[in-house]
């Protein structure tokens, strides 16, 4: 990604660390922020920047000198120099610094390269060295970015830091102070940043862990050496188990630790990179400050290997966790068809109990209807003709008489049919109604048994606010962790990592 000012953001404030040894009783720092106003003062060593003297008050230049200037990361998110286009070529012209910083410190996916500038004589002593480290980008764990150039002839190491917080900028001025002897050597900036790198990494991964140790307890899994709390954890009610919230987070766990894996995995090569780097330095020849360098280089290197050693462990966790998060997964899907095959058996149950009873229903209607059917004709002549509209022995031996009021009954007889017929219309219409509520809600309540809805945050960053909501119980979408990464690699020079 070629430089240019669309690529930059113009800071408020810049922070400067300077160091100037001049002998082991006479080390000379400071550190303060930059107004914008007085960088070209600071970068030129002019006015209240000026260098200091010797305390014994002779001329004689520093055995070493360290100027590291911090830029925080802008607030256009990590994908722009928190530093204006003049004001970054300014810096890059005076401290030397390689042309492709700029490109580094916007890469995503983190890389890294060291340049060896070497004279033509036979003792290839070093002339200059450049070095370059940016690591792959995560909200989670940071965007540290650093450019250096080292001038051996002076033991000048000049360096541009980009993108760390605030509060890690304060622990990195600590750390710079509390060694003092490894200020001429330009490998302090780049191991001491990747320890913070490190730092920030095992804290998310401890985070995530302990994430997954509470999804445990609550499925009612066995933790890993604590399988004593296992049968504790068998008596939860499995009806109060939010599956589809507990799927969503352990899903999102995963994709966490995916994220985890590729750092680290990068950090383990970085270091290594490192290691060489260090390696390499310490059998090049020096013009000057030689017993220094090389005095301060041995820590470093110890350093570095522990540092390397460590990204190695917190890889295998993060891929024992992902083991684990799966393993819960696994599990939850099968808590999930425990529960269907359980609800499943006694809706059969119920159904075969209804049907038997409807059974001995029908049986007995049956009877009902054929007795009915064999005695309502009868009923029906026997009352009819009972009634005094009829006289079947009238006086004087006529014929049998029939009520001129027979109309009378069949008006009243089809207007309380009628009437009985809108009756039952209007009841069964409310007991349909009735019914279709009684079974809506029957529904509902069938499926929040199974899976209730609740809303669940994931972690909380140490004193600096939420992470990231994850695993929310509905309107969110996952993508599947990616697993597969590529690695783009230069001899001798450094590495690009991308995920693919």
């Amino acid at each position: 990604m070629p430089f240019s000012n669309e690529n930059s953001v113009e800071s408020e404030e810049l922070h400067f660390f300077e160091a100037w040894v001049f002998d082991k009783d006479d080390i000379q720092v400071r550190d303060n922020s930059l107004p914008p106003a007085h960088f070209d003062d600071w970068l030129n060593l002019s006015g209240q920047y000026a260098k200091p003297n010797r305390k014994d008050g002779s001329t004689k230049p520093p055995n070493a000198t360290l100027r590291l200037i911090f830029c925080p990361l802008s607030g256009d998110g990590p994908f722009k120099l928190g530093v204006g286009g003049q004001t970054y070529m300014s810096l890059e012209n005076a401290f030397g610094l390689h042309f492709t910083t700029s490109n580094a410190i916007l890469d995503n996916n983190g890389t890294f390269a060291r340049y060896f500038f070497t004279d033509s004589s036979a003792s290839s002593k070093l002339q200059h060295m450049a070095l370059v480290l940016k690591v792959p980008n995560c909200i989670n764990i940071g965007y540290h970015a650093i450019s250096l150039s080292f001038d051996p002839k002076a033991c000048i190491t000049r360096a541009f830091l980009h993108g760390i917080r605030f509060s890690e900028w304060e622990r990195l001025k600590t750390d710079f102070r509390s060694l003092p002897l490894s200020y001429a050597h330009p490998m302090l900036l780049p191991v001491l940043l990747f320890n913070a790198h490190q730092v920030n990494m095992h804290r998310y991964r401890a985070r995530i862990d302990q994430k997954v140790y509470e999804s445990s307890k609550e499925i009612g899994y066995g933790i890993p050496g604590r399988l004593q709390e296992a049968s504790a954890n068998k008596s939860r009610n499995k009806q109060y188990l939010d599956f589809e919230d507990i799927t969503k987070r352990l899903h999102s766990y995963q994709t966490e630790l995916a994220t985890i894996g590729h750092v680290a995995r990068f950090s383990k090569v970085c270091g290594e990179f490192l290691l060489k780097t260090l390696q390499e330095l310490n059998g090049i020849p020096l013009t000057s400050c030689e017993h220094e360098f090389h005095k301060a280089g041995e820590p470093l290197l110890h350093r570095s290997e522990y540092y390397t050693n460590s990204c190695i462990n917190l890889l295998s966790q993060s891929q024992g966790l992902k083991e684990r998060v799966q393993s819960h997964i696994n599990l939850t899907f099968s808590l999930i068809a425990q529960e269907e095959n359980r609800i499943n058996h006694s809706v059969a149950v119920d159904n075969a109990m209804i049907a038997v009873a409807s059974k001995k229903d029908s049986s007995a209607m049956k009877t009902i209807a054929l007795l009915t059917i064999l005695f309502l004709p009868a009923t029906f002549v026997a009352t009819f003709f009972s009634m005094s509209i009829f006289d079947f022995s009238p006086s004087g031996g006529s014929r049998p008489v029939m009520s001129p009021y027979m109309w009378v009954y069949w008006t009243i007889t089809i207007a309380l049919t009628a009437t009985v017929l809108l009756v039952w219309r209007i009841w069964w219409k409310v007991e349909d109604r009735n019914y279709q509520t009684r079974f809506e809600k029957a529904k509902v309540e069938n499926e929040m048994r199974v899976s209730p809805i609740r809303v669940v945050a994931f972690g909380e960053r140490d004193g600096e606010g939420p992470i990231r909501e994850l695993g929310q119980a509905s309107g969110i979408s996952f993508r599947k962790p990616r697993q597969s990464f590529g690695q783009s690699q230069t001899a001798d020079t450094g590495g690009n990592f991308t995920q693919v």
